[in-house]
């Protein structure tokens, strides 16, 4: 439990610097800099251009920018955190990662309705 403790803690620290970096970021750095970091994902910066790389604006994006890296972490930690609460009530291992793998399925295919 105190696994999933932590998990959740490094999930919080990745949403704030993702508001951090939205809404407070000064810096000159384009991968972090959220005015310019979004060209990243096309060639040349350009989106007619297409993607800078295979999957570069969908399901890689957060290898472009530094707001969707953390977006990145912060949902890799939560899905930790619950597999570590899956396998304190006694859930198999094999049972908690299918779990996991199906509720980060569903939150995939609830995110892509919603923006989509």
């Amino acid at each position: 439990m105190l696994l999933a403790i932590v998990f959740s803690l490094l999930a919080g620290i990745s949403e704030g610097v993702m508001d951090y970096l939205q809404f407070h970021y000064n810096g000159l750095n384009d991968y972090f800099n959220p005015d310019y970091s979004w060209r990243n994902k096309w060639k040349d910066g350009i989106p007619e251009k297409g993607e800078r790389f295979w999957q570069s604006s969908r399901g890689l994006v957060f290898l472009t920018d530094g707001w969707h890296l953390m977006k990145f972490i912060r949902n890799l930690f939560i899905m930790f955190a619950i597999g570590c609460i899956l396998l304190t009530l006694g859930f198999t291992f094999l049972k908690a990662v299918l779990i996991v793998a199906l509720l980060r399925l569903a939150y995939g295919i609830g995110f892509y309705l919603g923006y989509e």
